[in-house]
């Protein structure tokens, strides 16, 4: 099972175009889950082949070119198998195709960005991100620090 996750991630990551159509996407976690991926500007979903959103991350612009990681979500029979990792990555993507960069204000958020420095280019200030994550700062998930922009 574990192995059959890090293919998929590895074969969305690698090889997008093949398995992209604008701001849809379709991710087989197990042969039997079949869940529909899309994104916004300000978020990214996934929703199982009932249409029911399953897992989230949700990024909002407090100003131009900057946004906010507020939450990330995963319902529990899906924890443990890598989605709000994939979650994040495609989150990434958003952020760069669209020249924005990101605070963070969700302790997953701050775990993962440590996990992952090639993916650091997107946030405001990296250092200040690592103070966050090492615990220099107590969590403070989806207590938004900004309000959104309408």
């Amino acid at each position: 099972m574990q192995f059959a996750i890090a293919a998929l991630y590895a074969f969305i990551c690698i090889l997008p175009s093949f398995i992209c159509s604008g701001e849809h996407y379709v991710i087989i976690i197990t042969e039997a889950v079949v869940m529909n991926y899309h994104m916004e500007h300000n978020r990214v979903w996934l929703e199982n082949d009932e249409g029911k959103e399953i897992a989230y991350v949700t990024f909002p612009a407090f100003e131009p070119g900057m946004t906010e990681v507020t939450h990330t979500f995963v319902d529990s029979s899906l924890r443990g198998q890598g989605v709000a990792g994939i979650l994040m990555d495609k989150m990434v993507e958003v952020l760069r195709e669209t020249g924005q960069k990101a605070e963070l204000t969700c302790s997953y958020a701050m775990k993962w960005f440590m996990k992952h420095p090639e993916c650091q280019d997107v946030l405001i200030d990296p250092e200040a991100e690592a103070i966050k994550a090492s615990g220099g700062i107590p969590d403070a998930c989806r207590i938004p620090r900004h309000k959104p922009m309408q």
